[in-house]
């Protein structure tokens, strides 16, 4: 079994450790932006959910 070059990283909204593999979409997101931080899927749909239901509400009122 080969092994894969990886980062270890947590999760800026949950705290929960995560491993980064090589080639991965979030590898290449973390190589050209270092300081963005990461999130899970989970967190990230709460998130992209909110932002849409605060626009939502905006656009009422």
């Amino acid at each position: 079994m080969a092994d894969f070059f990886y980062y270890d990283a947590v999760f800026k909204c949950c705290k929960q450790p995560y491993r980064i593999y090589a080639g991965s979409e979030s590898f290449q997101a973390l190589k050209e932006n270092k300081q963005a931080p990461i999130v899970c899927d989970d967190c990230s749909d709460r998130i992209r959910f909110e932002a849409i239901m605060n626009f939502m509400h905006g656009a009422r009122g």
